[in-house]
């Protein structure tokens, strides 16, 4: 997006954004991150987050469905469809992000890219990009962080690897009912000291164990 098309039309409570620079990523996976986010500056600002999309034909991912069902789905070309509150713009263009941020008007927004670059639009309203939060301890589960350890730093004795492989169908599950996310796991990986040069691999497995239904790392 050029800096004219941007046009920005008032300030924002906060801004974040996901970037879609790995082709390989998963779009729910940042819807994800885009939802949890606005859930949390909806609960600060005291209102429930909307969803802009440019069309309503548009599908979202389960994670923003939620969202819509709670807060309502708006769209650039029938205005007046929700009230204001912070939004969530799921592979905007310049006029739908334009919308996006009228219809928040001063509250938060997150958006997330599609293939139309959003890099200008973070840039001018300093959003924060959700791909390199950190991923705090205290953010997931003491049950998930436990097989995660397990998995990843476990020893090479028997009963370590017996424990690594219940650990690692316990992953499957966390990762089946949406406790677990691929991006998540793999960012406390990290933070394990697995190196960054492994990460995409890790990420694959978790996304193939996702989708496929199988356990990971097996």
């Amino acid at each position: 997006m050029t800096a004219r098309e941007l046009q920005l039309p008032s300030p924002l409570g906060a801004a974040a954004w996901v970037p879609s620079n790995d082709p390989q990523r998963f779009g729910h996976e940042g819807a994800d991150l885009a939802a949890q986010w606005i859930r949390e500056r909806g609960r600060i600002e005291g209102t429930a987050p909307v969803v802009v999309t440019s069309a309503l034909s548009i599908a979202l991912p389960k994670a923003l469905r939620g969202i819509a069902g709670q807060g309502g789905r708006s769209v650039p070309h029938i205005p007046g469809r929700c009230p204001p509150g912070p939004v969530v713009a799921y592979v905007p263009d310049a006029r739908t992000l334009r919308h996006a941020m009228a219809l928040a008007r001063g509250r938060s927004v997150v958006a997330i890219e599609g293939c139309h670059s959003l890099a200008r639009w973070a840039a001018a309203v300093r959003a924060v990009n959700l791909l390199d939060r950190p991923i705090a301890a205290g953010t997931l589960p003491a049950g998930i962080l436990a097989d995660l350890r397990t998995v990843f730093i476990g020893g090479n004795d028997w009963s370590a690897v017996r424990q690594q492989e219940h650990s690692r169908r316990r992953l499957a599950g966390h990762l089946r009912s949406g406790a677990l996310s691929p991006h998540d796991a793999v960012k406390y990986a990290v933070s394990l000291g697995v190196p960054v040069r492994d990460a995409r691999r890790l990420q694959a497995q978790l996304i193939w164990a996702d989708v496929n239904r199988r356990v990971p790392f097996g």
